[in-house]
Formats: structure tokens, C-alpha cells, sequence
């Protein structure tokens, strides 16, 4: 896929802003994106780690790269990054692919009275992203990485962000479940707005999040796991082409871009999305119920 958009420099020069790319799947993303000659905005916590790394694929791929520190928990770091990136790139950027997001962490209320992996990986990304509506350009996509644990997660009204559960496994597919219906929902009323959003997901790799340093498996446990899921799933690399898929495959409502056997391994492909319990009645109730939440941050 990478050797074809290269030949025909599909996405040669454009401008994409990614988040979380200091590990894993998003530094892996930031490398195809480097070899496809497109510029790019690193978005991360850890800016001095991202310019180091960015640094080093540049002396091999040669490539413009922009790094801006941001907190994802505080709105008031992402409305001071949406002002900054309005005024630096006043040509408009391409894309976003908001690759960040936390895995089974201790259980945790944010400030703002939500449960972290609900407002980190559900809440953020859209608030984020209204912010940068300003600045992106005609015909922009905007890519949002679901995953393939959304598909059993049942949603609840009474308990949205499930703080109530102690199965952190449940709290984060819930998260990613809200944020699926959110998007569908979206897709559905604004399919001739000049952004589209664009659903993916990775499929099952080893990456940081099931790192030690996120808090719920020790060293030991936490090696075991990745070696396993090394030997069975596919790459960093490779689970991260689906999000490079979501800037150039053509989406529907309704669909998701997943790797293509059993929505675990292989090439992207546009699959068809199915939730349970999630009707459209469920997705325009999720939509409306975030819309409220994010217009009041």
C-alpha cells in the first residue's frame, strides 16, 4: 500500500497532524507518513522525545516536521493548541489522525468529572478537533481510531463513561464504542460538509498500551503479553497502515477501515460497521448526549 501511494504521490507534500506519536502505532504512522513525503505535525506530551525521534527520520526520509505539546485531560492546553496551529498554518492543514489514546489504566475521574479513558479517548479527540476545524482546508479528513473491542460494548445511558465498573477492559471499549456511534451519527447528518470524518481501527498488535508504565500489568506480565501478541497479531507497522487507509479510501456511513481478515490481521479495507444495541436511534442519542458535554468544557 505504502510502495503505491509513494508511486503515485498521493499524499506527497500534504500536511497531517497527528497525536501521540512518541510509540507504538503512532510512531509507526509517523514513519509511513514520512516516507510518503507529507509534512507533519507531532502533537504529543512528550515534545522533547518527539523532536528527537522526528530528527532521526528526517536524516533518512527528508521530510518537514512541526512538534507542539498538548495535554489531551486539559481543554485548556487543546483550545491553546487549536490558537497556535491557526495562526502557524495559515494555509490550512490536510488531515488529523488522532492516533492518541490509553489502554486498561487505573480507574481514574478527571477534573472535569469523567472517567479518564472516556474523556481521553472519546471526549478529547472531538473537542480537539473542533478547534482545529478553523484551520483545516476544503475536502480534510479527520481520522478517528476506534477498536475492534467497541463492536461488544453495550451502551448505557444511566452510566456513560461506566465509571462504576471496575473491568478497565470495559471502561476502554466503552470509550471507543461512544466515540464510534458519535462519528456514524456525524457521518450521517454532514455527508456533503467540507470535512469528513473518517472511522478506523488497528485490529489486535503489541504496542504501548499494553506497556507496564500504563499502569495495569507488571513487568513481567506485561513482557509476556507483547512477546504473545508479537508471535500472534501483526506489527506496530502494519496495524498502522490502517490509519495511513483513512486519509485516501473512500468511507461510507456506517463503515469502518480495518484490517481485512476476521478485523484482526492484513491490509485495510472498508468493512462494514456493526455494534451491539447500537441502532441509529443509539448513535444520534450518543452524538447528541457528547455534543452536549463538549459545548460545555
Amino acid at each position: 500500500m505504502i510502495k503505491k501511494l509513494i508511486k503515485n504521490k498521493e499524499l506527497f507534500g500534504k500536511t497531517v497532524l497527528i497525536t501521540g506519536t512518541t510509540s507504538g502505532i503512532g510512531l509507526a504512522c509517523v514513519r509511513h507518513l514520512a516516507r510518503l513525503g507529507c509534512s507533519v505535525i507531532s502533537c504529543s506530551r512528550n515534545t522533547e522525545l518527539a523532536t528527537e525521534q522526528l530528527t532521526t527520520l528526517k536524516e533518512k526520509y527528508n521530510f518537514n516536521f512541526y512538534v507542539y505539546g498538548i495535554d489531551l485531560q486539559d481543554t485548556t492546553s487543546v483550545k491553546e493548541l487549536g490558537k497556535k496551529l491557526r495562526k502557524d498554518f495559515p494555509g490550512g492543514i490536510d488531515f488529523i489522525i488522532h492516533n492518541a489514546g490509553i489502554f486498561a489504566r487505573p480507574k481514574q475521574i478527571t477534573s472535569y468529572g469523567y472517567e479518564k479513558h472516556f474523556f481521553t479517548n472519546c471526549i478529547a479527540p472531538i473537542f480537539l478537533t473542533k478547534q482545529l476545524e478553523p484551520a483545516l482546508k476544503e475536502n480534510s479528513r479527520v481520522v478517528f481510531v476506534s477498536s475492534i473491542s467497541a463492536k461488544s460494548a453495550k451502551i448505557d445511558f444511566k452510566n456513560i463513561d461506566f465509571n462504576s465498573k471496575n473491568n478497565n477492559i470495559k471502561i476502554y471499549a466503552n470509550s471507543k464504542a461512544w466515540l464510534s456511534n458519535y462519528i456514524n451519527h456525524y457521518n450521517s447528518l454532514n455527508q456533503n460538509l467540507k470535512t469528513q470524518y473518517v472511522l478506523v481501527h488497528p485490529g489486535v498488535c503489541a504496542s504501548s498500551l499494553m506497556s507496564s508504565k500504563n499502569g495495569r500489568f507488571s513487568k513481567v506480565v506485561s513482557g509476556i503479553i507483547n512477546v504473545g501478541m508479537k508471535v500472534l497479531f501483526h506489527s506496530s507497522s502494519k496495524a498502522s497502515l490502517c490509519e495511513v487507509a483513512g486519509l485516501v479510501l473512500h468511507t461510507e456511513p456506517n463503515k469502518w477501515i480495518g484490517p481485512r481478515l476476521f478485523g484482526v490481521w492484513g491490509k485495510p479495507k472498508l468493512q462494514k460497521l456493526s455494534f451491539k444495541n447500537a441502532n441509529s436511534q443509539i448513535q444520534e442519542k450518543c452524538y447528541k448526549t457528547l455534543e452536549n458535554i463538549i459545548n460545555n468544557l
